[in-house]
């Protein structure tokens, strides 16, 4: 994902607008294909729910576990790669 920008950091954070913050490392990042969703079933996605950003990966069976949506941020607005 940044490694096509030149980055070789530690760790992602990315805040959402409630101010809630994940911090995503340099493995998770490199266990997990991640993809930063601005659409949902072909439309935007709105204020009010998953959005502006919504940062996921692909799990096996289709439906993340509670752990894996603790670390899928939404409604992100600042990502910082440090």
């Amino acid at each position: 994902m940044l490694a096509v920008a030149g980055w070789n950091g530690k760790q992602v954070t990315a805040v959402a607008l409630d101010g809630f913050g994940v911090e995503i490392t340099a493995d998770d990042l490199a266990n997990h294909e991640r993809i930063v969703a601005v659409k949902g079933d072909g439309a935007y996605l709105g204020i009010g729910g998953r959005d502006p950003v919504w940062i996921v990966y692909n799990v096996a069976g289709g439906k993340g576990s509670a752990d894996d949506e603790a670390r899928w941020p939404w409604a992100v607005f600042y990502m910082a790669a440090e």
